[in-house]
């Protein structure tokens, strides 16, 4: 995701990425995972850009 490309891991909050996903907040915390780099979407645009 480019978001985390753009701002790093730190400053991408769960607002942006679920606003960048076109879903909610509440949608997106619950098919996520809790801690830092469990996340799909983390692990997914680490893939696709790196």
């Amino acid at each position: 995701m480019e978001l985390f490309l753009e701002h790093g891991y730190d400053e991408v909050s769960v607002d942006h990425i679920a606003e960048a996903a076109g879903m909610s907040q509440r949608t997106l915390t619950a098919i996520s995972p809790p801690g830092r780099g469990s996340s799909p979407l983390y692990r997914h645009s680490l893939r696709q850009n790196c």
